[in-house]
């Protein structure tokens, strides 16, 4: 049941009579239906439910006012359990400790120490206040001791819509015993808080983003746009102050004083309140006592009298309508933590609101995803372990771990007082960057831990520090941050901001520090022309003046972050002098009034010191197709200037492929931008991993960094639709190739990771597979991983049986022509391929090899215009010649001997043997020059194509891309000899193919035939059959699954170096003699692995194909019954879902699809042709 219109009337009646004390919240629970505890059961002895000193101090009275047996059913093992359902009030010592952080510690102490197999809600109230809090929690069913607390703090002079509808839920009425304990588990949703907060902000962006384009004009989108979002995000702000009582100490403040204004006034005095903010020693006090903050959150628009007063009208006609919205939300000036969350629009939500207020069309191609706040600290907390681990000579691991997650230390590890002091030191100097910084959750993310670890180095020490000095000098010399949207660092400024004055009162109130040299807007992909000059000039310099240069932008930097009113501008301007000063030093040439985004300029003194210490960063996802559409990008070069300015960053050591996406520049921009030892976490696509565009980076890692951990979840709390992974890289050139790499895959939510298993993930020095209840954890050294994806010219030979025993060999120094990294699958082969894989390989042992080893793999007959090449034969005539229609539906005869069967499409084939007579598609296969042609069919095929009319053929791609041509005119077939001469492939008998669906079918011809693009061609002298048995049993597709990659519309693709890396057995058993199915299996069709469309046998389920694969688990190993019986149900299982997964997932069809049956692509569901 859900509250009625007259429960919502009576809520707020009752709410606005309420007196926030114990009687008055009695009173208000009577009212919403709760039978009460008598008076004299109600008190409880606070001294005996708080232990701790410092909770007694904070809690005068603990009162229990409402008590229920209930039962609850656990949402996992469906258990039945008695629980009390109860609701406890607790009088606090003054409001100051009301509104701070302690209801969550009293809420979290109460249910860890007070309450036994009971789910309580707790109600708060402090003297002389008009206000109380009530707060809910729940335990997290994996991690007990995980307790997630949320708070409402009720304003009763200013009750908003969030009030009603949290409270709401929890009328008497609408529990029973059956549900009350999950209602309790589950009250006061702050996602719910969010989710309308945002509809309604977005709405109003839109509004107000439609009123000014008609001042700005259409083609000024951007400066539109950018004027809504820095509105709206200063009228937020203001109620961020407001809920703080800077606004002249009235939490209601805006609705008063705005109250009976018109548009056009309403946007005079929001102007006057920005004016008063951003100025010092403001005279004019009829607004009431408003701080001066400084910042440049409100400083003056670069717009005219006239142009201000257009803006101002355009947005009067909605204004009035924000603040309205605004009004009936509870806002709170506190960052939320992932188990402390306020049921109200908090600073966290800012990121997704800056995700809220782009365009649909432009979210895309801006690549704006937001990184969950688990994942963000957890990747900050790795991020200053490895910091600190650079330290040995002042800290244990153990010790990092105690500064870093609060782990126990034994007494033989204290950190002493003077060590401490030397830590705090080197925690002053680290320099942490995020290069696409979005709303700053990095940022303050990093900020939270170093204030943790600070905190315990003063317990050490015993020194005290204030909230706001702490904090202020950590985002001054700690924290920095670049991204090509301005409003994005707008928003991180803020939040910093924020994070500054959330434990301030309003008489300590200071004005905010200048952050503008520490969020910069800029490309960070992209490297100006004249730091390219600095990176290419070989100048001397003075060091004496250089480090010069370099203290006084130190010190010029920390004065103008807390410089304001007039002086403000001179220190700005004798800061930029420094730094240009600092550059015509370095390059010998006098640099260009206003200087593009550079990271040399702008970070000149951090990256004179080597580098930044750490990149915490989420990259935004942009598909190669997508990058240089953003505004100032020129779609046309953009991709190939990064691309060598990638080159230029690693001394050509790393060339990106064309099909990279954005996220693989921003890998190897962050390694540039460290320092010797620096470390980059990095939350990207997981994509790089398996696809073809990941291999240069895959290479470029293993030889120039140390890739220590690639972390993975299989439950994971990313909001946006893009599969992740977490990775930690050195930058260092050390010892590299030994160094292990730790790919982890968690079965647990990032934020139930405890220390205690990262210890143990961490020292997991020796290489191997680790099965664990909560991870799986594939350790390999770099050398290794670059061994496995190293391939050899050798094995393209005719003969690679020559091979045998030949190792991969591994260049440290200089790259042999005879070796190439075409990569493996990490992703698939480390972090997700199931435990029988990796007891496969260790029983098989030194009885696999990879198939290229063995056997020589080439691809099919590229034809350049299959239209022409690849025909239909419909008859014979004779015993030389075939009657064949082409692709332009002309017929005509064709020698045999031109004329060879080929395998069109996996798609034609679902037999796993072939009779070569029996194959209906035949390629035109003529090599002669047309001397030699004279009096042929073949010859006048050939003039056909040239002459006719009707063989005219559409251009596919390019800058005559729809233009019809003349088949040799054709890009693909006029760089040959002879445009009709295809390229010398030989035929086969066992041919595999590059795209798999539904089936698994590798076929077996009883004579040689030849194969399309679509197909590779396995050549193979000995043992035909037994081979064509293992390629098609469920053991090899397992090998396929693994090494192959998503090709999208459902289908698996295999390229020739992805099967000459699948495992094959050598040498090869004789199947055939053992299969006692054999005919059966070679007479049949293969069925489909699932049934989408429609219905019929299903492939895992014959007998013929269970005998195989047992057969093939024989010859590696698996000797008993049980456990091949076992091994075969976890790959087909495995199987079965990954099949599923990849087909069932893509519903909407490409293009290609949609257009050959007709229908437009959103009414064409792929899943039909699986």
């Amino acid at each position: 049941m859900r509250m009625s219109f007259e429960m919502h009337s009576q809520l707020k009646s009752e709410l606005e009579k309420t007196v926030p004390t114990k009687d008055g919240i009695a009173a208000f629970l009577g009212a919403l239906g709760y039978p009460l505890l008598p008076e004299k059961e109600q008190l409880l002895d606070s001294d005996v439910l708080f232990q701790q000193k410092d909770m007694r101090e904070k809690v005068s009275k603990s009162y229990k006012l409402f008590s229920q047996k209930a039962q609850w059913v656990h949402p996992v093992s469906k258990q039945t359990f008695d629980v009390e359902a109860t609701i406890m009030l607790f009088e606090l010592v003054d409001e100051q400790t009301l509104r701070s952080r302690w209801p969550f510690e009293v809420t979290r102490y109460v249910v860890r120490f007070g309450l036994r197999s009971a789910q309580g809600l707790f109600f708060f109230v402090a003297p002389n206040s008009r206000s109380f809090v009530v707060s809910a929690y729940t335990e997290s069913l994996d991690v007990p001791e995980r307790v997630q607390v949320r708070r409402l703090v009720v304003d009763l002079d200013n009750i908003a819509r969030t009030d009603l509808e949290s409270l709401g839920e929890l009328f008497y009425s609408l529990l029973t015993p059956a549900t009350i304990v999950e209602r309790f588990r589950s009250a006061l949703p702050y996602l719910k808080v969010g989710q309308a907060f945002f509809k309604e902000y977005h709405n109003l962006f839109q509004i107000l983003s439609k009123r000014l384009l008609k001042v700005f004009g259409t083609k000024a989108k951007a400066e539109a746009y950018g004027y809504a979002q820095r509105l709206l995000g200063r009228i937020t702000f203001l109620y961020f102050l407001q809920r703080k009582g800077w606004l002249d100490k009235d939490r209601a403040y805006l609705k008063k004083r705005t109250k009976g204004l018109d548009g056009k006034g309403l946007m005079k005095f929001l102007y006057e309140l920005f004016d008063i903010l951003n100025t010092e020693g403001y005279e004019d006090k009829s607004k009431g006592a408003i701080p001066y903050l400084n910042g440049s959150l409100f400083e003056k628009e670069p717009y005219s009298e006239a142009q201000m007063k257009q803006l101002m009208d355009a947005c009067a006609s909605c204004v009035r309508d924000v603040l309205n919205v605004f009004d009936q939300y509870n806002f709170t000036i506190s960052e939320s933590t992932p188990l402390d969350k306020e049921v109200a629009v908090d600073p966290e939500l800012l990121g997704s609101l800056f995700e809220s207020m782009l365009p649909e069309a432009e979210r895309g191609d801006k690549g704006t995803f937001y990184t969950h706040q688990e994942e963000m600290l957890f990747m900050a907390r790795e991020a200053l372990r490895v910091y600190l681990s650079r330290f040995p000579n002042l800290l244990t691991q153990d010790q990092v771990f105690y500064l870093v997650y609060g782990s126990e230390l034994a007494e033989t590890q204290k950190i002493e007082p003077k060590v401490a002091r030397e830590v705090k030191d080197v925690l002053r100097q680290v320099k942490i960057l995020d290069p696409a910084v979005g709303s700053g959750g990095f940022l303050m993310a990093a900020l939270q831990t170093i204030l943790e670890i600070r905190a315990r180095l003063n317990g050490i020490i015993g020194a005290m520090e204030q909230a706001y000095d702490m904090k202020l000098e950590i985002i001054e010399n700690n924290l920095f941050g670049v991204d090509i949207e301005n409003e994005a660092i707008e928003l991180a400024r803020l939040r910093l901001w924020l994070a500054l004055v959330v434990d301030e009162s309003i008489e300590n109130v200071r004005p905010l520090p200048n952050l503008d040299y520490n969020l910069h807007q800029g490309d960070s992909l992209k490297i100006p022309e004249f730091e390219k000059k600095l990176r290419q000039t070989k100048i001397t310099v003075d060091p004496t003046i250089r480090v010069a240069l370099l203290k006084q932008i130190a010190a010029t930097r920390e004065e103008y972050s807390r410089s304001h009113g007039k002086a403000k501008e001179t220190v700005r301007v004798e800061l930029e002098g420094a730094l240009r000063k600092l550059l015509e030093l370095e390059t010998g040439i006098r640099q260009p009034k206003v200087l593009p985004f550079s990271y040399q300029f702008f970070f000149a003194d951090v990256m004179a010191s080597g580098g930044f210490d750490i990149v915490l960063m989420n990259p935004p996802y942009i598909q190669q197709e997508d990058i240089g559409k953003l505004p100032g990008q020129n779609p046309d070069t953009y991709k190939s200037e990064i691309a060598n300015d990638a080159k230029l960053l690693t001394d050509n050591n790393f060339s990106p492929n064309k099909q990279s996406d954005i996220s693989v520049y921003f890998h190897i921009r962050s390694l540039s931008l460290l320092k010797e030892g620096g470390a980059a976490v990095v939350i990207a696509t997981n994509k790089w991993l398996d696809t073809r565009y990941g291999v240069p980076l895959q290479e470029y890692l293993l030889k120039h960094s140390a890739i220590d951990f690639v972390f993975d979840s299989s439950r994971r709390s990313f909001s946006a639709d893009v599969n992740t992974v977490i990775t930690i890289i050195r930058k260092t050139h050390d010892l590299v190739l030994k160094n292990l790499v730790r790919f982890v895959c968690f079965k647990i939510p990032f934020e139930n990771v405890s220390d205690k298993l990262l210890r143990e993930i961490i020292f997991s020095n020796n290489e191997g597979l680790f099965l664990r209840d909560s991870y799986r954890l594939v350790v390999r050294t770099q050398k290794h991983l670059y061994e496995d994806g190293v391939t050899e010219e050798e094995e393209t030979s005719d003969n690679p049986k020559n091979q045998r025993g030949r190792k991969t060999r591994i260049v440290t120094k200089k790259k042999e022509k005879n070796e190439t990294y075409v990569g493996t699958k990490w992703g698939n082969l480390h972090l997700r391929a199931p435990p029988i894989y990796y007891e496969i390989l260790k029983k098989a042992g030194d009885k696999l090899r990879p198939l290229g080893k063995i056997y020589r793999i080439m691809r099919g007959i590229t034809s350049g215009n299959i239209d022409f090449f690849v025909l239909k034969r419909i008859g014979t005539k004779g015993e030389k010649l075939v009657r064949c229609r082409n692709g332009f539906d002309h017929e005509f005869l064709l020698e045999k001997d031109f004329c060879k069967p080929v395998l069109r499409d996996p798609e034609d084939v679902s037999s796993y043997y072939l009779e070569a007579d029996n194959i209906s598609y035949h390629i035109f296969l003529c090599r002669y020059p047309r001397t030699k042609l004279k009096g042929t069919y073949a010859l006048d095929y050939i003039n056909w194509a040239e002459t006719s009319p009707d063989a005219m053929t559409r251009v596919l791609r390019g800058k005559n891309r729809g233009k019809l041509v003349r088949i040799m005119e054709l890009a693909t077939v006029k760089s040959r000899q002879a445009w009709y001469q295809l390229p010398d492939v030989k035929p086969s008998k066992i041919l595999v193919p590059i795209i798999i669906k539904n089936r698994h079918v590798v076929p077996l011809c009883n004579d040689y035939v030849y194969g399309t693009n679509n197909y590779h061609l396995i050549y193979c002298e000995n043992k035909l059959t037994d081979l064509w048995l293992y390629l098609n049993s469920s053991i090899f597709r397992l090998f396929m699954e693994l090494n192959g990659r998503w090709e999208g519309a459902g289908a698996l693709q295999m390229m020739v170096y992805e099967y000459k890396q699948c495992p094959s057995l050598d040498p090869l058993p004789p199947f055939s003699q053992g299969f006692k199915r054999f005919e059966q299996f070679k007479s049949r069709v293969a069925y489909r692995f699932i049934n989408i469309a429609e219905q019929g046998p299903l492939e895992l389920e014959q007998e013929d194909r269970k005998e195989l694969d047992e057969l093939v688990l024989t010859a590696m190993g698996f000797t008993e019954k049980e456990e091949r019986e076992k091994a075969l149900k976890e790959i087909y299982s495995w199987l079965l879902e990954r099949v599923r997964e990849r087909l069932e997932k893509p519903k909407t069809a490409p293009e290609s699809v949609a257009k050959a049956i007709g229908k437009k692509r959103a009414q064409t569901d792929l899943r039909e042709f699986q």
